[in-house]
């Protein structure tokens, strides 16, 4: 009966020993688990961020762009007008080499 005890007890012995290993491992899956939370939304934020800059250059770039088509729907206006004027004024010259 003695060597049953015994067995008993290294048997139970051993049971806590793979209980802790388990309880230990267990707290470090879940410690990984968190850090590949966190380390997984700072990469959702940064990936934000970068997004945002991007987004606010390409803003920059396309109010650049519609500035600068304005200024060059100006400018073919006044070529136009100067045309339109060069024009009138070539005409009134023919007009009075006709008459």
């Amino acid at each position: 009966m003695n060597d049953l005890g015994e067995q008993y007890d290294l048997r139970e012995k051993q049971l806590e020993f793979n209980l802790y290993n388990l309880h230990q491992e267990n707290e470090k899956l879940k410690y990984n688990f968190n850090n590949l939370e966190d380390n997984y939304q700072k990469l959702l934020e940064k990936d934000y961020e970068q997004l945002d800059r991007d987004y606010q250059q390409l803003r920059q770039d396309f109010n650049e762009m519609i500035n600068e088509n304005e200024l060059l729907k100006d400018y073919n206006s006044r070529m136009y007008q100067q045309k339109l004027q060069g024009n009138e004024d070539n005409g009134k010259e023919s007009f009075f080499y006709i008459c």
